[in-house]
């Protein structure tokens, strides 16, 4: 079984939500452009960029959110699990 180190899971798990802001920016951008290249007219893209814009914003705080709650708990679950083999050595130690 693989040992990871608390700093470790803790980096692995900022990447992960660096990468899935990334994701979600960059589908918010194509599904504008489609929007954009689907309208007739400009005032009509204009408003439907905008509001793509704006669900795509809520969409990806939504996002952001869930992918931070779940650091935060998986970051808590470590330093559980961490306390826990230091009381452990501690323990073994006496």
């Amino acid at each position: 079984m693989h040992r990871f180190s608390k700093r470790t899971i803790i980096v692995l798990l900022f990447k992960l939500k660096k990468k899935m802001k990334k994701l979600v920016l960059l589908l918010a951008v194509v599904f504008g452009v489609s929007l954009y290249s689907c309208t007739g007219t400009a005032e009509q893209a204009t408003e439907a960029a905008d509001s793509t814009i704006e669900a795509v914003a809520d969409s990806a705080n939504a996002v952001i959110d869930s992918a931070a709650a779940q650091v935060d708990s998986a970051a808590a679950q470590v330093a559980e699990v961490a306390d826990s083999a230091k009381a452990a050595v501690e323990n073994a130690a006496k």
